[in-house]
């Protein structure tokens, strides 16, 4: 989906931002090249492209409290983020599928290739949390286009919100159109040739229509790309989520909605399809999100397993997801390696995160390895236990 030649190009493009060692921050990097992004080290990412991309989602609740405990968005330069670029840079189409246990950094590294995108001028398409979509939405009502299918509308004002943050500088810049007319009602329609910020305004200032406005705008943005206008990422996190049978969300009669019958749901599934071109996609898979069996991201006995093809393939309740996917590039997010947890309690240690004294000596590191498993959520739980040794 996304040539050579257009990959070289965005990596020539000359950017900057900052990168740290676990001692001390360096000078920024003159330009994004994989040659400057250093191994197990963490880069800083500012505060405006932060607000820019992840204001409104993007971070779950317990990234931002770390953020806002640190006073800094540090994350780590790790391998599953130069794999994407390399396979980006090596093949004609790519969909890939990041994959790994709860708390292994799949988020971040999605994150991190998302902000490498905003820097090379692509339009982001990006979905944070589906589950919130189908699982407990703040407020649902029967679309008024399909009475067979459930509006979201609170969620749906959110997305076209983020959507509209992330892209505000290439919605002013390409001044995308409409293909064709739109009628919201007998009175309010959207005429072809319109802008298509009219649409995205629209819905937020009608949250009744903000889930058919978002379902336009992702209509009109994949024409747009695979006319050849511009690049675009699609991003979506806990993938598997949308290939559920079942929401939660139910009918007036109390039965189940599907998945696929939630129109800001449906509208994100056509986007995963392989019938565009001049884009990217990369997903991540999850088991805890899933609703699966209550897990131990410790020893990962009852996670089951966490490939694809487990929690995309054909298990009860699921449609077929793997197929829908397929063919994908899986990307594995391991657990920490020694030197990459060694970098980050020495980065703990320099932000005074951690204290005692008992991590400056090695039996106090090794249990901190210990207790965390190597996991990178729990090495920022553990590390706030007191060290007895």
């Amino acid at each position: 989906m996304f040539r050579n030649r257009s990959l070289i190009r965005l990596l020539s493009n000359r950017r900057s931002f900052s990168v740290c060692s676990h001692l001390k921050c360096t000078e920024t990097v003159p330009k994004v090249d994989l040659s400057s992004l250093m191994d197990q080290q963490y880069f800083i990412l500012p505060k405006e492209a932060n607000d820019t991309l992840f204001r409104l989602n993007g971070w779950r609740e317990m990234h931002k409290n770390m953020f806002n405990l640190l006073d800094e968005r540090a994350i780590m330069v790790r391998q599953p983020f130069k794999d994407l670029v390399q396979y980006f840079n090596r093949t004609d189409f790519s969909r890939p599928v990041n994959h790994g246990n709860f708390g292994n950094g799949k988020t971040f590294t999605m994150n991190h290739f998302i902000y490498f995108c905003y820097l090379n001028d692509m339009m982001i398409l990006h979905c944070p949390a589906p589950y919130e979509w189908i699982y407990y939405p703040q407020e649902t009502s029967i679309s008024e286009y399909n009475n067979m299918r459930i509006d979201t509308p609170v969620e749906s004002t959110i997305a076209l919100k983020a959507f509209k943050d992330m892209n505000a500088k290439l919605l002013e810049k390409l001044d995308l159109r409409t293909t064709q007319k739109y009628t919201w009602s007998v009175r309010e329609s959207t005429e072809q040739g319109e802008p298509l910020k009219s649409v995205i305004d629209y819905g937020l200032n009608r949250m009744k229509k903000a889930s058919d406005c978002f379902a336009v705008v992702l209509k009109e943005i994949k024409k747009a790309a695979d006319d050849g206008k511009f690049k675009l990422l699609v991003a979506c996190d806990v993938v598997n989520i949308l290939y559920y049978e079942f929401s939660k969300v139910r009918y007036p009669n109390k039965h189940f909605v599907e998945v696929e019958n939630v129109t800001i749901a449906r509208a994100m599934l056509k986007m995963l399809k392989n019938d565009w071109k001049n884009g990217l996609v990369v997903t991540a898979v999850d088991s805890k999100d899933a609703l699966r069996d209550k897990v131990n991201r410790l020893t990962g006995e009852s996670f089951g397993n966490d490939l694809p093809k487990e929690l995309l393939g054909v298990n009860v309740g699921y449609s077929v997801g793997f197929q829908a996917l397929d063919p994908f590039i899986p990307i594995k997010v391991d657990q920490y390696s020694d030197s990459e947890i060694e970098n980050c309690i020495d980065y703990y240690e320099r932000k005074k995160f951690i204290t005692h004294p008992s991590t400056k000596t090695e039996e106090g590191r090794n249990e901190i390895k210990f207790m965390s498993a190597y996991n990178p959520f729990e090495c920022v739980n553990k590390q706030t236990v007191s060290l007895k040794i």
